[in-house]
C-alpha cells in the first residue's frame, strides 16, 4: 500500500486465521528473594483476510485551474527605537 498512489477508503476484515500462539512465563523477584511474581507474555500471529474499497487515481481526471495572485501594497511605518 505504501508504494501505491491509490486512495484506500475502507478496509474491512472478512476472516481471521490464527497461525501460531505462544505464551511465555517467567518469575520475577526483588533482590533475588523477595516479592516473587509471575510475568506472562503472549504472542499471536494472525492471517487476516480483508475487503478493501479503493479509488484508483489512474482513472480520475483532474481539471487544472490556475488563479492569479493579487498583489497588495503594504504601507510600513518605520519606527525608531531608543535605548534607555
Amino acid at each position: 500500500m505504501a508504494g501505491s498512489e491509490d486512495v484506500y477508503l475502507q478496509i474491512k476484515p472478512i476472516g481471521i486465521e490464527a497461525l501460531s500462539a505462544t505464551k511465555e512465563t517467567h518469575t520475577e523477584k526483588f533482590c533475588f528473594f523477595f516479592l516473587a511474581r509471575e510475568k506472562v507474555s503472549y504472542t499471536v500471529n494472525l492471517l487476516v483476510h480483508v475487503e478493501m474499497t479503493v479509488v484508483s487515481m489512474d482513472k480520475v481526471t483532474f481539471v487544472d485551474v490556475q488563479k492569479e495572485a493579487v498583489k497588495t501594497k503594504n504601507s510600513l511605518k518605520s519606527v525608531a527605537f531608543k535605548r534607555l
